[in-house]
């Protein structure tokens, strides 16, 4: 079933840190649980930390975090790699905002600008982050590893997207204009994806295909898809503004 499961609008501003998720207790086999961490109308919630010790080890699990609530934060976790931060064990999804079924998921963060609150989500067997459906809105993935091991240099890729904004997802933020807040996205088929409704989401200041130097070549087979071929419309999304919004889209 699930690893950790909050449930509910009392259960508000709880932490689950420094576990291990879906592995053995040296981290670097598989067994994993159907969801690993879920937070359900609960807000709040941080899962991981930017200290020392808080950082969760979160892999080979169906969905690795899945949340469908307002306020909680993921960050400076190992999300489908092992515990070195260098090899795969992977989830189905790493990071799932799911929007479809319950109102109010809004304003969580994967990742951040703050040192130590970026995630690494690699190696997952079919995508990093999903925001999906027309209740997510105004979340935001800062500051990430999508498709890399640990230092940022070395391929480790998420199969199908590293992020992906489905579903009639809208005013998401995936990467920023400060520095911190930029997410390093290769070594995937897409590496960001605007898909099924997904309207006036902004994708800023990203390095999508390079390592983390946005010097290295990593690519991905696409670097940005905005589909809108099977409806409903994908509009008033923005890739890049003036300035420091724009993105390195590359190799």
């Amino acid at each position: 079933g699930e690893g950790v499961h909050i449930r509910g609008p009392l259960a508000t501003n709880n932490r689950v840190q420094g576990n291990y998720i879906g592995t053995n207790v040296l981290g670097t086999k598989p067994l994993g649980n159907r969801v690993g961490v879920r937070t359900l109308q609960a807000n709040g919630t941080v899962v991981g930390g930017t200290a020392v010790g808080t950082r969760n080890l979160i892999s080979a699990n169906g969905t690795g975090v899945a949340i469908s609530a307002a306020d909680n934060r993921v960050e400076g976790n190992f999300i489908g790699t092992d515990v070195s931060g260098a090899l795969s064990l992977g989830n189905t999804v790493g990071v799932l905002i799911d929007g479809n079924s319950f109102l109010g998921v809004t304003g969580n963060r994967v990742g951040g600008a703050a040192p130590g609150a970026g995630n690494v989500i690699s190696a997952n067997f079919r995508g990093g982050v999903s925001i999906s459906g027309r209740f997510a809105q105004k979340n935001y993935v800062q500051g990430n590893f999508l498709g890399t091991d640990v230092t940022g240099t070395l391929p480790l890729g998420n199969s199908q997207y590293g992020v992906e904004v489905t579903l009639s997802a809208g005013d998401n933020v995936v990467g920023g204009t400060l520095a911190g807040e930029r997410n390093v996205v290769s070594a995937t088929a897409v590496g960001v994806q605007l898909v099924r409704g997904a309207s006036n989401n902004s994708v800023f200041g990203n390095y999508i295909g390079t390592d983390a130097s946005g010097t290295g070549a990593l690519g991905n087979n696409l670097g940005v898809l905005l589909d809108g071929g099977t409806g409903p419309f994908v509009t008033g999304n923005r890739i890049g503004s003036p300035g420091a919004g724009g993105n390195v889209i590359s190799a």
